[in-house]
Order: C-alpha cells, then sequence, then structure tokens
C-alpha cells in the first residue's frame, strides 16, 4: 500500500477526493508544556504563504483531541466532490485567496407547539450557505473533513431571489436580533472572533453566491442559485 506521504494527490474515495492541482502538506501535533505545537511538512511544490490561523487548529484540536495526537493530518487546498471543484486556498496561484462559499445540509429536529411527546418530534434537513476555509484527513483514515465558518440558520427572505443571512461569531447572537434588516450597525461591524466548526465533506451540497452586506459585515446576502430562478416565479404542475 501505498504512503500518503509518497502519494501527493491519491484518491480517497469514489466521488471525494482532493484534486491534482491542490496544495498540500502534512501537521504533526505534539503537547509540549501544556500547549499544542505544530509541524509541518510541504507534500507539493507550491506552499501557502504563512501557516494555518491559530482558530483554526484549535477547533481541529477541540474536536478530535486524541487523533490530532497520535495521526499526522494531512490537509488539501482543493477537493472534487461528485465532478465539482471546491477551493480553500489562502493563496491561490502565488496571488490572491480563493475560499469557495458552499451550501451545507444540517439536520435539525422540529417540534409543534402543542408540546408533542419526543417520539412525535421530526427531523429534517435544511441548507446553510458557509465558507470553506480548510480540508484535511487523517492519515490512518480517509474521511475528508472541512473547517467551516457558517451562517446562523436564522435566515430571512429579502427577495425573490435572495436571502439574507449572519456569519456565526463567538460574541454576537443573532438569535437576539428580530430583523437582519434593521440590525444596528455596531452588531455587523468589527466582528473578529468567528465560531468555526468542522464538517464531513459529504454535507457539501453545492456552491452558492454570498454578497457582503458591506466591506467589513458579517451580514451577507445570498443570490439564489439560476437554477432555481423558474421554480420561484412558476409553479410547477
Amino acid at each position: 500500500m501505498e504512503s500518503d506521504s509518497d502519494n501527493d494527490c491519491s484518491s480517497v474515495s469514489d466521488h471525494i477526493h482532493n484534486s491534482n492541482n491542490c496544495k498540500k502538506f502534512e501537521m504533526v501535533m505534539t503537547m509540549i508544556n501544556n500547549a499544542v505545537n505544530v509541524k509541518y511538512t510541504w507534500l507539493s511544490k507550491n506552499k501557502l504563504t504563512q501557516n494555518l490561523p491559530s482558530n483554526i487548529l484549535q477547533t481541529i484540536y477541540h474536536k478530535f483531541p486524541e487523533k490530532c495526537l497520535s495521526q499526522k493530518i494531512l490537509c488539501y487546498t482543493e477537493i472534487i466532490k461528485n465532478g465539482i471543484l471546491y477551493h480553500a486556498d489562502s493563496n491561490y496561484r502565488q496571488s490572491k485567496d480563493w475560499y469557495d462559499n458552499i451550501n451545507v445540509s444540517w439536520s435539525i429536529l422540529t417540534q409543534d407547539k402543542n408540546n408533542v411527546p419526543k417520539s412525535k418530534i421530526n427531523e429534517h434537513s435544511i441548507l446553510v450557505p458557509a465558507k470553506l476555509l480548510l480540508f484535511f484527513r487523517f492519515h490512518l483514515e480517509t474521511t475528508i473533513y472541512c473547517v467551516i465558518h457558517s451562517c446562523h440558520y436564522k435566515t430571512e427572505v429579502i427577495s425573490v431571489l435572495s436571502r439574507m443571512w449572519i456569519h456565526e461569531f463567538v460574541d454576537k447572537k443573532p438569535k437576539d436580533i428580530p430583523s437582519f434588516k434593521n440590525v444596528d450597525k455596531a452588531y455587523h461591524l468589527n466582528a473578529t472572533d468567528p465560531l468555526l466548526q468542522i464538517i464531513n465533506t459529504e454535507s457539501i451540497d453545492l456552491h452558492c453566491l454570498l454578497i457582503p452586506y458591506q466591506d467589513t459585515s458579517c451580514i451577507c446576502i445570498q443570490i439564489i442559485s439560476p437554477t432555481e430562478w423558474a421554480d420561484k416565479f412558476f409553479a410547477l404542475p
């Protein structure tokens, strides 16, 4: 069996794998004086201009503390899922960053207002936009994960073809906002501590188009995919 270090961009799944042009590197985490130390080894010709941000490293470690200290972590800047390319690159072609926005499928539980028994609770899926930040997998596993900066599940329709979302930040409480449209400027400015999450790449639905409300805003506008435009104007038989 070929080792990960010898195979720069090997396929780890029939429908999800890293691309041939991706940047690829390996991380080894060790605990030194009660602090996590990270050593990087590059496995591709192209490299990132800087190491991963501390909040991404902390998110991975807090999610998988035992695995992080016992296995090498292989990281990628691009993957292909079902023939579609996704980017999470801070230095694409030695130029600018390229972080794709995607829709993530989440399972949620709902209960009607009549307080039905828990056995009657329904589970269904919703799509929530998120920004891709990193793809990775553990050396002894085939599952590819990704670090994302997700929007809050709360959303508002602002037109037939657009919705308003708000990115999750540690010190911001979207559930306390009565309406995104009337949000105070003090809320969406100076949001500096993003709440990051880790998902399985199986949960990626498709790309989505997100437009920032303002340059420094954590509020964004999603333009509905053109493939859905007809459904918004014409009822299907």
